[in-house]
């Protein structure tokens, strides 16, 4: 008899921690210890763990939680110019959407290439459903906050090899065939910054190979061992007051080319917009004026002074 209840006591005590085991983390368990930066995504920095936590807006009805302007680049580079891993080096900017899906976030790659400008959203629709997305990451979500917040551990989305480093590496002959090496690989906790409109990071990636060719043998300290380190920015999409202007080849400058799948019959469907800096007049009745908010130019500080 007492063998029973023993094994029942026993049986009892292992359903309550599964049961345990099941129930969902809470935002104040999850984020104990750790200081909020509320900027235009906020997060909190886990120096201690090596994760960036970033508390992402409800969800709409369609999944949708936020979406923005990522762009890429290097804080810290390769240092071959034939191989061109520079420092400063930047990506074209993309547009990512965050969605829920299940109990995931998903990073997923706006397809603006193929568009269908009208007003008409079967048309967008349409053209939408008939070019492929991109899911580029996506994190466990892993607490929901009173407002239907979302907390995810987005360490993976930053230390994701979105500059194709390694592909870059792999079609210069001089380069070499490497894979990204996880267990160092990481966010740099401490250069995380929040902005209003914007949240910039930096992140280590480390890249291994058994094979480096000459070019990585001739700069990086351990050839087998290349650690690079990525930024990422996010950025809060613009307001629905700028107006694009159509490309004109005479004006010399560089377009922003697509396909407009809701031209006219017999119309051009290959369009393309003129690359423009977003410039407001003070005074927009006046043939020339000075501009609501200038353009700001940054010279690297570590230029030699006569180069500056």
């Amino acid at each position: 008899m007492r063998g029973l209840v023993a094994f029942l006591f026993s049986v009892l005590a292992l359903a309550c921690g599964v049961a345990s085991a099941d129930e969902p983390t809470s935002w104040a368990e999850a984020t104990d210890g750790l200081t909020l930066s509320d900027g235009f995504l906020p997060y909190y920095a886990d120096a201690k763990g090596g994760r960036i936590l970033a508390s992402f807006p409800k969800p709409d009805e369609d999944g949708l939680s936020l979406r923005a302007i990522q762009a890429t680049g290097l804080t810290a580079g390769l240092g071959s110019n034939p191989i061109g891993l520079d420092r400063g080096l930047f990506d074209g900017g993309a547009i990512i959407a965050f969605r829920r899906v299940g109990k995931k976030l998903v990073a997923e790659k706006e397809n603006w290439t193929y568009r269908a400008t009208a007003d008409n959203p079967l048309e967008k629709k349409a053209v939408r459903e008939s070019f492929a997305q991109s899911f580029i990451w996506s994190g466990e979500v892993i607490a929901e906050g009173p407002d239907g917040q979302l907390l995810v551990d987005i360490s993976g989305f930053l230390t994701r090899d979105a500059l194709d480093v390694i592909g870059t590496l792999k079609r210069n002959p001089d380069g070499g065939t490497f894979s990204l090496a996880d267990d160092r690989s990481m966010p740099d906790v401490s250069a995380a910054l929040a902005f209003p409109d914007n949240d910039e990071f930096d992140a280590y990636l480390t890249l291994k190979s058994d094979d480096p060719k000459s070019e990585v043998l001739a700069t990086a300290a351990d050839a087998h061992a290349v650690t690079l380190v990525q930024h990422v920015s996010l950025v809060r999409l613009p307001d629905d007051g700028y107006t694009p202007r159509m490309f004109d080849v005479r004006s010399g400058g560089i377009d922003v080319p697509f396909y407009d799948f809701s031209a006219p019959l017999g119309g051009e469907v290959r369009q393309a917009f003129a690359r423009r800096f977003r410039l407001e007049k003070q005074d927009p009745t006046a043939a020339s004026s000075p501009a609501k908010k200038p353009l700001v130019f940054y010279v690297d500080s570590g230029a030699p002074p006569e180069i500056r």
